[in-house]
């Protein structure tokens, strides 16, 4: 029903009294009444007032007096009744069928569940509901209290586990790995992480994946070394390239590639047949383009290796200017004395 005050008073406007009623039925006729706000009651008289309180009432004293606001009482009858229960006190049969008001404490009442967990009482212990994200005893703990994400990630917490959010070029649970962690680029080359995958920046004279190809270029039948028909050694072999869409950005790699500088540098691509002859072997590329910056002829967009349409008949040809020669190179048209890897 609800709580009363003993010996205690309210000096309230009184809605309307009521003599010889019991406690009980005293709150039922407050609960019924819309102006009602508290009851005063004498257990002696048995007088209940109904009273309709503001601010400035006055709390007085009175030994045969009980007092109770009614937002702590409900039209639920118990067994108790006229002394109603409150808080953790619950009304129980006794030996004598008696009821009284006995204190009933649960596994719940000492604990506070965490980050909006719920207590539910068990048999002999409790059990705290988490809300998502959130486990432990009490609630206290993230799947990212014992996470470190490496390398600058940020960890994330999910319903049951971690994400860690990595920074570009790293991956894995915790940001450990990087794309060049398994890669080993041959040949001298460098592994550089990118944001999802790895490149292999090659020396000179490689190419490929991990640069574990090699690669070399001579200018041929010419009239002079910073002249001639382009041939080029792949895959253990020599071979040329056609001159469809071969101009003057794939002619300054080429050049670049020799050694010489790249300024200036003509193609000699515009004849039906080969301005300096035609080669032999294979053709190794075809539909080249270059922005002519590159520094390497495979890093020029192609149909790919040895994917053509082309005859020998179109075999390009550059001329360079300045004959500033980076390192020796065989410029005689049977290549002898070639320093060709084994």
């Amino acid at each position: 029903m609800g709580t009363f005050i003993e010996h205690f008073y309210r000096n309230s406007q009184v809605i309307i009294a009521y003599n010889n009623m019991g406690l009980k039925m005293c709150g039922r006729h407050c609960l019924l009444q819309k102006s009602c706000t508290a009851v005063n009651y004498n257990s002696v008289s048995l007088l209940c007032e109904l009273l309709a309180e503001i601010a400035t009432d006055l709390n007085v004293t009175i030994h045969e007096f009980r007092y109770s606001a009614i937002d702590t009482w409900s039209l639920t009858d118990d067994y108790c009744y006229p002394n109603p229960c409150s808080g953790n006190e619950r009304c129980v049969k006794t030996k004598t069928d008696a009821y009284n008001c006995l204190t009933i404490s649960t596994p719940c009442d000492d604990v506070i569940c965490q980050n909006g967990g719920t207590c539910k009482n068990g048999p002999s212990t409790f059990t705290c509901q988490c809300v998502e994200g959130y486990y432990g005893a009490v609630c206290e703990a993230t799947p990212c209290d014992d996470v470190i994400c490496q390398n600058g990630g940020t960890c994330k917490n999910g319903p049951s586990t971690f994400n860690c959010q990595c920074v570009e070029g790293f991956y894995g649970a915790v940001c450990e790995a990087t794309p060049c962690d398994d890669v080993i680029c041959q040949n001298g080359g460098t592994c550089k992480n990118g944001p999802s995958t790895f490149t292999c920046q090659c020396v000179e004279d490689y190419y490929g994946a991990v640069c574990e190809d090699y690669i070399e270029v001579w200018l041929v039948d010419g009239s002079h070394s910073l002249e001639g028909r382009v041939e080029i050694y792949v895959n253990g072999a020599w071979g040329t390239i056609c001159d469809d869409e071969f101009g003057e950005e794939e002619a300054r790699v080429i050049c670049g590639m020799l050694g010489y500088s790249n300024n200036g540098s003509v193609p000699y691509s515009a004849y039906s047949d080969a301005y300096f002859g035609q080669g032999s072997g294979s053709i190794v590329l075809d539909d080249l383009n270059c922005i002519g910056t590159e520094t390497n002829i495979f890093d020029c967009q192609s149909n790919g290796l040895f994917n053509h349409d082309c005859e020998h008949s179109e075999d390009a040809g550059v001329a360079c200017q300045d004959a500033r020669v980076v390192g020796m190179k065989c410029e005689t048209e049977d290549f002898v004395g070639k320093d060709i890897p084994k």
